[in-house]
């Protein structure tokens, strides 16, 4: 998934139904367990300056902050539902998207 594609979702520009109306129930445990998993990795000394999209499911060999197993799809909406419940901030001014707990 392009930095773009992630941008433009978490903007709204793309044209996609809410998590809701998908398969996926918003209080669906699955869901639940990959907000917990992000919350998790935000909140890793590593992450300090924030994380890539790309960063949540791609770790490096030094990276010691866990892994976000899941669909990219499944974290777009997991993102989006924190973002709503004010937990995760974005920020959209470098070249890709950046995430960060809120303060």
């Amino acid at each position: 998934m392009s930095d773009k594609h992630v941008r433009d979702t978490l903007n709204g520009r793309v044209n996609r139904p809410p998590p809701r109306v998908r398969d996926e129930s918003t209080n669906s445990p699955k869901l639940t367990h990959v907000k917990e998993q992000i919350l998790t990795a935000l909140q890793h000394p590593e992450a300090q300056d924030g994380l890539y999209f790309r960063n949540f499911q791609t770790l490096h060999e030094e990276d010691e902050r866990p892994a976000v197993e899941a669909s990219q799809v499944d974290i777009l909406d997991a993102l989006m539902e924190l973002m709503g419940e004010g937990k995760v901030r974005m920020d959209d001014a470098h070249k890709e998207v950046i995430f960060h707990l809120s303060e």
